[in-house]
């Protein structure tokens, strides 16, 4: 991505304002096509907000989300994933607090990623 892409996409994230949340992690899941096993839960509302926040910016800057995909909230475990994980390992529940919304670089380099933080948008507590 070009250097002034990324600058203004380092831009948008600090001006964004977001609300603290939490989020419920409670099941491990797979993407097929990126072989990716995953942990995460159901967006909360908090997390719906968050991503229309973000996609209303992009969208005024000409960089709009794609319209595709469903919006499936998640940590990757593991990528190269050769299967999913099996449906009997019992995932835990943990809450997640939602404190910050982080542009990251994922630097893929053959051997294992590497991730670079960018810019940060501290999320608002809710009593202000």
């Amino acid at each position: 991505m070009p250097t002034a892409e990324i600058a203004a996409l380092q831009a948008l994230t600090e001006r964004l304002t977001v609300p603290a949340g939490e989020w419920t992690l409670d099941r491990y899941g797979y993407f097929q096509k990126p072989r990716l096993a995953w942990l995460g839960g159901p967006p909360t509302p908090t997390l719906r907000l968050w991503h229309a926040h973000l996609g209303e910016a992009l969208q005024a800057s000409g960089r709009p989300l794609p319209a595709s995909q469903d919006y499936r909230p998640h940590i990757t475990l593991l990528r190269d994933a050769e299967k999913a994980p099996p449906a009997t390992l019992k995932a835990p529940e943990w809450t997640w607090p939602l404190t910050r919304l982080t542009l990251v670089e994922s630097i893929l380099d053959g051997t294992r990623p590497v991730y670079r933080v960018l810019a940060e948008c501290p999320a608002t507590p809710a009593n202000e």
